[in-house]
């Protein structure tokens, strides 16, 4: 009989990705200059798991020729350490997606210093 070990998750809690959208959304920008994938849309942000890269995993959903287009991108450290169209194993076609906002242009400052919403 086989032995099956389950692979344990030894790895410590990484600190919390809370500007995730923006940090991916400056991703999008840089890998995907080249390509209109658009309107992009973002999965919400979940642990990586053990085979993934990075702490952090966001999947991206674009288009392209009128069919869905799917990016995994991991994130560590509050930086991006793979973006690439995703993998079997990122699991991006069954995720929830919201539209990526963060792409909208930065606030415009008011008289005072403070951001002023758009």
């Amino acid at each position: 009989m086989a032995n099956l070990t389950a692979t344990v998750d030894t790895r410590t809690e990484p600190a919390p990705e809370p500007d995730y959208q923006k940090i991916v959304a400056g991703g999008v920008k840089a890998n995907l200059k080249n390509a209109s994938f658009g309107p992009f849309e973002i999965s919400g942000i979940r642990r990586s798991s053990i085979m993934q890269y990075g702490d952090w995993m966001v999947c991206v959903k674009g288009m392209r020729n009128d069919r869905p287009v799917y990016f995994g991108v991991s994130l560590k450290d509050h930086q991006i350490v793979r973006f690439e169209e995703s993998a079997i194993i990122d699991r991006c076609e069954i995720e929830q997606y919201e539209p990526l906002s963060a792409l909208v242009e930065p606030a415009i400052p008011t008289k005072e210093g403070a951001p002023k919403p758009r």
